[in-house]
Parts: structure tokens; sequence; C-alpha cells
């Protein structure tokens, strides 16, 4: 993530606490979202936090915990989480349906 904003306007920014509120607007939630997922180191890290931030911690919990899902795999979701998902076999068979279809 820092190489593709180096020698950007963002570039400086991107290791800041965000100075906007938690809040809904697509722009602070992504603020926040990056800010998080650049501060933790596992998945269960970034729920935490995402989920004790306050404001709109739903949405930000959502969209971080969707990425860091992407980023850890399934194999980095603690158990507890990894067994609360109710369609991961649906999940399951549109990852690998994406797969198939990006690779054709």
């Amino acid at each position: 993530m820092r190489a593709e904003v180096a020698g950007s306007e963002y570039e400086e920014n991107i290791e800041a606490r965000p100075d906007c509120p938690p809040s809904g607007f697509i722009v602070h939630t992504f603020r926040w979202v990056l800010y998080i997922l650049l501060h933790t180191s596992n998945f269960e890290g970034v729920v935490q936090k995402a989920a004790n931030l306050g404001g709109d911690s739903d949405t930000i919990g959502a969209i971080a915990g969707g990425l860091a899902g992407i980023y850890y795999g399934y194999e980095g979701i603690p158990a507890p989480y990894a067994n609360a998902i109710l369609i991961k076999e649906r999940l399951d068979q549109t990852i690998s349906q994406l797969y198939v279809m990006r690779t054709s």
C-alpha cells in the first residue's frame, strides 16, 4: 500500500490517524478503513479496531473486515469468526467462479 502512494499527495497522510469523524461519508469511511488495515497485523485486530472505533463502525468494520478476509484468507480468520460465516459454501463457489473468469 505504501508503495502505491509513494510520491503522491497522499504519501504524508497515509500513516496519520484520520482527522475526520468515523462517519458513513465514503471518503471518511475509506480513510478509516485504510488506517485500520495499515495499523493492524491480523484479521482479528482489524475487526476489533473497527468495532471499537465508534461512529459508523458497522460500515467501516464491514469494509475493513471484508478486505482483511481477502488479505488473510479463511485460514487467517480465527475459528470463532470463521464458524459464524453463514454462507461459506456460497462464498467459496463465488470465489472459484471469479478466479476462473479472471484466469481464463
